[in-house]
């Protein structure tokens, strides 16, 4: 990994996992005290509990992706691989790092994978070398 200081990017990204982990707990926890609160009432009341746990679920879900994110970047920071891009195996622009810690793709490439795929949430798994 070049140009880019190891333990401040792992203290970053712990930072990150750490407060998605909290956010995932406490959001998990309310939908679970909401779950165990249900009582038979009116139909407005039912809506917007479903309505709090159809978001819930969407936050649990969003912060999950996120957790499995830093986690990949983890790996990769500890395999030596943070910051050189999945596809192109070239070093990942420092600014583009610093910008989004989890990237795995230089822009270029990230750009290309979008276009494939049609999403911009493309999330490559850790890889080892073959």
């Amino acid at each position: 990994m070049t140009h880019i200081n190891e333990k401040s990017v792992r203290r970053q990204l712990e930072k990150v996992r750490d407060e998605a982990l909290h956010r995932y707990r406490a959001t998990r926890d309310s939908l679970a005290e909401e779950v165990s609160r249900r009582n038979i009432g009116d139909a407005l009341e039912d809506i917007d509990r479903e309505v709090a746990a159809t978001v819930s679920a969407g936050q649990l879900d969003a912060d999950q992706r996120l957790i499995r994110s830093v986690d990949i970047a983890l790996k990769r920071l500890a395999a030596g691989m943070y910051g050189i891009c999945f596809d192109c195996r070239k070093p990942i622009p420092h600014r583009r790092l610093k910008a989004n810690p989890l990237a795995t793709r230089c822009l270029a490439c990230q750009e290309e994978t979008e276009a494939q795929s049609g999403s911009a949430h493309t999330v490559t798994p850790f890889y080892t070398e073959a």
